[in-house]
């Protein structure tokens, strides 16, 4: 079963910051065996209470898969520079 990474970035500080985050972990993603399904494009929001300012899904083989990304330090690294910049909201969801 395919598992997916959304990440949901609202409230963004420095938005050139963030986006050099979240180039350095395309190879990273890359590596892991993730495929991007959206990052960064438009977004608009149609329900809810998030004010969504930039939103990444990423595709993986499992749900395994993309929970190992998440325990790797240098996305831990990351993760730690992405919450100094933005309020950040991350899930991990089982695919069909």
């Amino acid at each position: 079963m395919k598992g997916y990474l959304v990440v949901i970035d609202s409230d963004i500080e420095n938005r050139a910051k963030l986006e050099e985050i979240s180039d350095r972990m395309v190879p990273v993603i890359a590596k892991s065996g993730g495929k991007y399904l959206a990052r960064g494009g438009p977004v608009s929001a149609v329900a809810g209470d998030i004010e969504p300012g930039r939103v990444m899904v990423v595709e993986f083989d499992s749900v395994e898969k993309a929970q190992a990304l998440l325990a790797q330090p240098e996305v831990g690294e990351r993760v730690h520079e992405r919450h100094a910049v933005a309020t950040v909201n991350a899930f991990v969801v089982s695919g069909l």
